[in-house]
């Protein structure tokens, strides 16, 4: 199975996700009290077929999610970022 991997790895942050378990990618809003913090969503499902996150992806700006969220469109085309 193909994962998909951050751009951003650090350490234990932003592990790589399964593609085959993502339904979904969803930016956080920004938290006015932690401007800094830019998080992604990675939703998939659970055995009843609910939403569930599978996978969080935290940056140091929104800049850096937005250049992630730009790669993972180019190499996954098929995954609904909303």
């Amino acid at each position: 199975m193909e994962s998909i991997s951050s751009l951003f790895r650090v350490k234990n942050m932003n592990p790589p996700v399964e593609e085959a378990k993502i339904r979904r990618v969803v930016p956080a809003p920004a938290d006015p009290d932690n401007p800094q913090l830019s998080i992604l969503y990675f939703y998939g499902a659970d055995d009843q077929g609910h939403d569930k996150i599978v996978r969080v992806w935290f940056y140091a700006s929104k800049a850096m999610r937005e250049q992630e969220l730009a790669s993972i469109r180019l190499k996954y085309p098929h995954l609904p970022i909303i």
